[in-house]
Order: C-alpha cells, then structure tokens, then sequence
C-alpha cells in the first residue's frame, strides 16, 4: 500500500471548483492580510495537541496515536489498530488558493500511473476555516493491487509563503463502520496553521 500522504488517483467524478477566496489579491496588488483566528475550542477527552513544527502547524490527535512519518512536506500519525491515519501537509506545487490547490492535487489523483489510486470518486465543498477560506474534498478509491476500498478526507487552506496547508485523513478500511469522518472533524476543529 502506498504511503497515505502522497496517493493520487483516477478520478470518476470532477470536484466542483470552490468559488475565488475572499481577500485574495490579483496579480500586482498586495494581498488582504488573513484574519487573525479565534483560539480552537478545548480539547475533547482523550485527544492531546500535537505540534508539526516544520510544517508551522498544530493540530490534535486522539490519544494513542503514533507518528509514521515526519519531514519539511508532511507529518501523518497512525491509530493503534493501523485503520485511520491523520496527517498535515505544506505544498506549493499544486496552487497558492485552496481552491486552487484542491483542483490541482486532484487532478494529480486523477492520473492513476503515478497515484496508485483507481476507481476514484470525489466530492468537493467550501468551507470556513477559523476565518480563512477552505475546501474539503472526499475522496473514495481504491489501491491498486487492492480490493478493499480506502476513504480520504482532505481539507486545503491556504497559509503563507504561498502555501496551502492540507489535513489528510484516511480510513485503511472504509467497509466496516467508519470514525473518520467524526475524526477528521474534530482535528479540523483544533487545526492552527502558520504557527510561530
């Protein structure tokens, strides 16, 4: 199975682009400062924050939770039982936007050679951020060489620098009763990017 944070897959359904990102400036003028966020809620029970400090970002994983991999482009944890993998990323090649970062990765999905992923379909929504403009894409495929189904929840914000910080969040196994959505929402919730 490939590395969760670097698939790509062949699409069988298009995202719907995300509408321009507010405060965003044209070519020439100086962009619109990102708000300054509210702080995140308290943690739930059995969750501690965790700091990706090359990445600039912090979030929250469920107590447990092991880290599997760790460099200046991405950090993922893995639970316990190895289903779900939870995981922050900083990219510049696919856009600076969210929206625009959003459609290129899966684009890149889409072709299957490099991916690995098949069989895909996706799902695409705005969404508010902690006061910055964010897409969510929900992403069903399978690996190649595998049977079994896999899910990924991704959400694409965009940060300094150009950058655009994406949470990653995978179930291994889709088939049985999931968490993961219930997972993913509650590490956006606690997700702080740009982090001194």
């Amino acid at each position: 199975m490939p590395p969760a944070e670097t698939p790509s897959a062949t699409a069988t359904a298009t995202a719907t682009p995300a509408p321009a990102p507010t405060g965003s400036a044209g070519p020439g003028a100086t962009p619109t400062p990102a708000p300054t966020p509210s702080p995140p809620p308290p943690l739930p029970p059995g969750w501690r924050r965790t700091d990706a400090a090359a990445l600039t970002a912090s979030l929250a994983l469920p107590d447990g939770w092991k880290l599997k991999e760790d460099d200046a482009q991405r950090a993922n944890w893995i639970s316990p039982d190895g289903r779900y993998v939870l995981g922050v990323k900083r990219d510049s090649t696919r856009g600076s936007t969210a929206q625009a970062a959003s459609i290129g990765q899966l684009a890149w999905y889409r072709q299957s050679a490099q991916s690995k992923m098949y069989d895909l379909t996706a799902a695409s929504r705005t969404l508010d951020q902690r006061g910055r403009d964010a897409v969510r894409l929900d992403l069903d495929f399978r690996w190649e060489g595998e049977r079994t189904p896999s899910h990924r929840i991704e959400l694409f914000v965009a940060g300094t620098r150009g950058q655009v910080c994406q949470l990653l969040a995978d179930d291994l196994h889709p088939d049985k009763a999931s968490a993961l959505d219930e997972l993913f929402e509650t590490a956006r919730a606690q997700l702080v990017i740009d982090t001194p």
